[in-house]
């Protein structure tokens, strides 16, 4: 009987460590929570550079997603630069959403290629589709940056030029090769829409 006691309370531990283990911050935000998603690397002048849309919020099916400086309006950050991190409720995978777009769209790999360098786009949403699917995986020291593999594709969430020493602002966001470079690291920070 006390053997039974200790071994039941082992695999207990032993799931709670386990559970802990795979969850990942993206995967465990509450539903309401936007975001500001900021790459690792710079732009020339040492500004941080936050993943945005072109065209802001009122740009349309298949915008380019790319890096902007943070922009706000009235103490606020612009809509289109406001994600959430919407779980898919399979294997850790998310949903890249906009808050600037009414939440219709999501970020969407432009005419479902696998090819390095495919631009990275807001697309009309759609639950079923492989290619608006990412897996978060902890990456930079101490997991503090996140790396986001497309499901479709196996390649990452990447910015464009992102092998020179600086960003350019305005750069598009592409699919490459997973790397841990810099260019393929995201912070992500709290965004009040309130």
């Amino acid at each position: 009987m006390k053997l039974r006691r200790i071994v039941h309370g082992f695999v207990a531990a032993l799931m709670a460590t386990t559970a802990l283990a795979v969850v990942t911050p993206a995967a465990a935000q509450a539903a309401d929570t936007w975001l500001t998603l900021k790459v690792s690397k710079e732009a020339p002048n040492s500004d941080s550079l936050f993943m945005a849309i072109r065209g802001g919020v009122s740009a349309g099916a298949g915008a380019d997603a790319l890096v902007w400086t943070l922009s706000k309006v009235n103490g606020r950050v612009v809509g289109d630069q406001q994600w959430k991190l919407q779980p898919v409720g399979y294997a850790g995978q998310v949903w890249i959403r906009n808050a600037g777009t009414a939440n219709q769209f999501a970020l969407s790999v432009k005419g479902n290629s696998a090819a390095n360098g495919t631009p990275v786009v807001q697309w009309w949403f759609d639950a079923t589709n492989l290619y608006q699917r990412w897996l978060p995986i902890e990456v930079g020291t101490n997991g503090n940056y996140t790396q986001f593999e497309n499901v479709a594709t196996g390649k990452c969430l990447a910015v464009e030029g992102g092998g020179a020493e600086t960003i350019p602002r305005g750069a598009r966001l592409i699919l490459w090769n997973c790397t841990r470079g810099l260019d393929q690291q995201w912070a992500d920070y709290l965004a009040s829409v309130s």
